[in-house]
């Protein structure tokens, strides 16, 4: 059941079935029937989706949700056009906007902060600058308690106000789910078989970053003329800085193609399911290869390797370079993801354009020919994926360079047009698929922010002045204070905001009186037809 008001309601108690709800049950009608993947796979029916509709396209960009201009760049992210994104794409696609809708919005305050404190290293001196970084870490500590608890907040109503709660009891069964199959010996191998991969993967990170930085330790060590693996030595310095990154975006994109292909296979009951056991395994083994890398830079490299290069400064600056550059990389790649898609589907189109006219200069090109041409939606984990990981290096990592939220403030609102535009008017347009809140993601979320509390002050005890000079026992006791208080701030926020605020009270006390309404209150009578009672006659 969702939510109505009563002024949209009026004296009715069950709600019209609007577009979603009508393709969603004609689908499931479909595959109680066949298999909609293997008609595709046989050629039987070559596409099968729902259609854009212009009407509701120009209306989106009439409201600048999808539209790509500079003041729609820069206009408020307030999602209030999210419940017609929900009326029109389905809730799996509405959360992911609300999400990056919400977190945008709270990225203004780090990243107005952020911005002025990149000026400091050219006006204050260096005690001063770590005073104003330590200040910034506790300010980003207590940021990532409110951002989370408000947007658990802000998901609980929306999911129900859309109906959304328990969605996965009642959602379709994958036509791939064999009941038999669940807790055998079998499936448990199978499972076993792909954390076994993420963890192969975790540890080839580990001992890559190791393997690089023995390349970059021998590349300084170089004499003029000198070369390492045929490379000269001042290249063979510069190729290490890029190493890692590199390292990073090779492992990413085989873990990316491999793990959603075991996870398919799996014998998961709905989509849901199955999307959250992918996004979680993705993520673990993303964890450990795009931030590994820095944590061994900012907190190992010293004691195995030293910093000599970094002067007072430590490894602080090659921290702050390798950060530089992977944000630069990271944003440009992703960059590529939007916009390559886009240029290479309006040549596609404008090549089919072209040749109709050579053959008829009569011919007409239909708005239904131009969408079976574009690419299918494929879900909201890749695009979900890369935000949250921005946004991890932001919580973790902003302390050593605090301009990173102000840059992942100003390419946010950016990407949240060119997704929406690309949802509109590149891709097709997507299942109305149910969901309840943002999934998996809102677990993952959550840890990171508990991760980067610990991240943060080990930034500011061991990482940077004065605190670093102090001897190691002080240091850890230090450290352990920061951190006991910083968890201690952060769990008294989430306490003080409730997961269910005012508005989700009301949504649920008028849910129970439309359910009363509908099934009947306890209190009221029933009314029975009369009846005759049956002649039972004695069988012979």
């Amino acid at each position: 059941m969702r939510y109505s008001s009563a002024e949209d309601m009026g004296s009715k108690v069950f709600a019209d079935f609007e577009e979603r709800d009508k393709i969603r049950m004609i689908r499931k009608r479909m595959q109680e029937f066949f298999s909609l993947q293997e008609l595709e796979k046989s050629g039987v029916v070559s596409q099968m989706y729902p259609v854009h509709h212009y009407a509701q396209k120009d209306a989106f960009e009439k409201a600048n949700w999808s539209k790509l201009s500079v003041c729609s760049w820069l206009s408020w992210p307030g999602g209030e056009d999210i419940d017609d994104v929900r009326g029109y794409f389905g809730e799996e696609v509405a959360f992911f906007f609300h999400w990056v809708n919400f977190y945008t919005r709270w990225m203004m305050v780090p990243g107005l902060i952020g911005f002025p404190l990149f000026f400091r290293r050219f006006l204050l001196p260096l005690d001063q600058q770590r005073y104003c970084q330590i200040g910034f870490c506790l300010m980003m500590i207590m940021w990532a308690a409110l951002f989370t608890s408000k947007y658990t907040e802000r998901s609980n109503i929306k999911i129900l106000q859309w109906g959304m709660q328990n969605y996965d009891q009642v959602a379709s069964v994958r036509k791939e789910f064999d009941k038999g199959y669940r807790g055998t010996k079998k499936e448990l191998v199978q499972n076993s078989t792909h954390w076994i991969l993420a963890v192969v993967f975790m540890v080839e990170t580990v001992l890559a970053v190791a393997a690089i930085n023995r390349f970059r330790i021998a590349a300084a060590e170089l004499e003029e003329g000198d070369m390492l693996m045929g490379l000269p030595g001042p290249l063979a310095v510069k190729a290490g800085k890029y190493m890692i990154t590199a390292n990073i975006k090779f492992v990413d994109i085989c873990w990316a193609k491999m793990s959603p292909l075991l996870t398919g296979k799996e014998n998961w009951r709905t989509d849901q399911q199955m999307k959250n056991a992918m996004v979680t395994k993705l993520f673990m083994v993303k964890f450990v290869v795009y931030y590994y890398p820095f944590y061994y830079i900012a907190f190992l490299k010293e004691h195995i390797e030293g910093c000599e290069e970094g002067g007072p400064r430590g490894c602080l600056p090659m921290l702050v370079e390798n950060l530089v550059i992977f944000f630069v990389t990271h944003t440009c790649t992703s960059a590529a993801n939007l916009v390559v898609p886009m240029v290479l589907t309006r040549m596609k189109i404008r090549s089919e354009i072209k040749g109709a006219l050579d053959k008829d200069k009569n011919a007409k090109y239909t708005y239904l020919q131009q969408q079976a041409k574009c690419p299918a939606y494929v879900g909201d984990t890749q695009d979900f994926m890369e935000l949250v990981l921005a946004m991890g290096f932001v919580m973790m990592f902003s302390v050593a360079l605090p301009v990173m939220a102000s840059l992942s403030l100003v390419t946010n609102l950016i990407e949240m047009k060119f997704l929406a535009y690309r949802m509109m008017n590149v891709q097709q347009r997507s299942e109305p698929r149910g969901q309840e809140g943002i999934g998996a993601w809102s677990g993952i979320i959550k840890t990171v922010s508990y991760v980067a509390v610990i991240a943060n002050a080990g930034m500011a005890v061991f990482v940077m002045h004065p605190i670093k000079d102090l001897p190691l026992p002080q240091k850890l006791s230090v450290f352990i204070l920061v951190e006991h208080i910083a968890f201690f701030s952060m769990f008294l926020i989430q306490g003080a905001i409730p997961l269910k605020g005012t508005i989700q009270t009301i949504i649920e006390e008028r849910n129970g009186d439309l359910m009363d309404e509908v099934t009947g209150d306890a209190n009221s009578k029933v009314k029975v037809q009369d009846f005759p009672p049956p002649e039972l006659k004695a069988q012979k």
